[in-house]
């Protein structure tokens, strides 16, 4: 790899916002407590909050491996929105 490509490959990921990793977990958490005590609706509420922000991070810093696990989540997240008469987007 020729040193500027090392270094511009650097700073991009210098400059990905490793927060959009929490974001997903902090997703997958809060379908976890639903699974738990479906109840706790605020917990559906987080999940979509985060599911927007995954999405806006996802257009401008796409991310294959991100895009699976959002997927994945969309997949658990889509029958209990559908459940709970709410909007997945």
């Amino acid at each position: 790899m020729h040193e500027g490509a090392e270094s511009m490959g650097r700073k991009m990921l210098v400059q990905r916002p490793f927060i959009v990793y929490f974001f997903v977990a902090s997703e997958w958490r809060a379908l976890e407590l639903w699974k738990l005590d479906s109840s706790l609706l605020f917990a559906v509420e987080v999940a979509l909050t985060f599911r927007r922000l995954i999405a806006w991070y996802q257009q401008i810093w796409p991310c294959a491996e991100i895009q699976r696990w959002a997927a994945n989540a969309a997949s658990e997240l889509g029958p209990i929105c559908k459940l709970l008469g709410k909007d997945l987007q």
